[in-house]
């Protein structure tokens, strides 16, 4: 008997992982990604403290 419902379960555990999980559907418009600024200049530009721009 115990080796029936093992059957079914191992069977059950198959079918589970057989079935792919759906693909993460991609935003049609990613963020930007932050542009980091130092004294309103990018950072190649200036010394001094950070500011991350969202834009």
């Amino acid at each position: 008997m115990f080796k029936i419902f093992f059957l079914l379960f191992a069977a059950l555990v198959a079918l589970a992982t057989a079935v792919p999980a759906p693909a993460p559907v991609a935003r049609p418009e990613p963020a930007p990604a932050p542009q980091f600024y130092y004294g309103g200049y990018p950072a190649a530009y200036s010394y001094g403290y950070p500011a991350a721009y969202y834009g």
